[in-house]
C-alpha cells in the first residue's frame, strides 16, 4: 500500500502535464510576467525582489513590452524601468524556449556611498517556458546583466555585471 499512493500521485501528474500544451503566442496576445525574491540569508542581510511586466506580441511569438522592478538588501536598493523585447520558439509542446534583450535605466542606491547612482542596464536572457496550461506558464531563464557604473553585489565588493538564473509565473491574455 505504501507503495502504491506515491505511484498513482506520480502516474496522476505524468497525465496531468501531458494534457498542457504550449499556447501559440499569436500577434495581439498579451502577457502579464511576475518574478520576486525573498532570501533572509544573503550576505547583505535580508532581501526583497519584485518584478512586474507587461508584453505586448506584435508579431506571432515576438513581443515587445515595459518592466519596472525594485532590489531591496541592507548594502543596495535599486529601482529599475525599461524595455524589452522576446522572440519564442513555438516547437509544438508545452516547452517553449526563448531569447530575450532587456534595456533600461537603474536608480541605485548604494549604502555608505553618499548618494543615489544612475545606471543604465542591458540583459540577455535565454531561457524556456513551461505551460502548466494554454494561458499560464513558468519560465526560467539564464540572464547575463551588465550595467554602467558599479552596482551588482558580489562577494563584498560592487561590481559592473551579473550572471544568474530567474524563474518567473507568465499569464496570457
Amino acid at each position: 500500500m505504501k507503495k502504491i499512493l506515491p505511484l498513482a500521485c506520480a502516474l496522476a501528474l505524468g497525465l496531468g502535464l501531458t494534457a498542457a500544451r504550449a499556447a501559440t503566442l499569436a500577434q495581439d496576445t498579451q502577457e502579464l510576467r511576475f518574478n520576486g525574491i525573498i532570501d533572509p540569508t544573503t550576505l547583505n542581510g535580508d532581501e526583497f525582489g519584485l518584478h512586474l511586466s507587461y508584453g505586448y506580441f506584435f508579431a506571432d511569438n515576438i513581443q515587445a513590452g515595459g518592466r519596472i522592478g525594485l532590489l531591496d538588501n541592507d548594502l543596495v536598493t535599486t529601482m529599475d524601468l525599461g524595455a524589452y523585447v522576446e522572440y519564442n520558439v513555438d516547437t509544438g509542446s508545452e516547452i517553449m524556449p526563448f531569447g530575450e534583450l532587456f534595456a533600461g535605466l537603474a536608480n541605485v542606491d548604494i549604502e555608505g556611498s553618499g548618494g543615489d547612482n544612475t545606471a543604465g542596464l542591458m540583459e540577455l536572457r535565454a531561457g524556456a517556458k513551461f505551460f502548466l496550461a494554454e494561458h499560464i506558464a513558468l519560465a526560467a531563464a539564464g540572464v547575463f546583466a551588465y550595467a554602467t557604473e558599479n552596482i551588482y553585489p558580489d562577494s563584498g565588493k560592487l561590481r559592473d555585471n551579473d550572471v544568474f538564473l530567474e524563474f518567473s509565473l507568465r499569464c496570457y491574455f
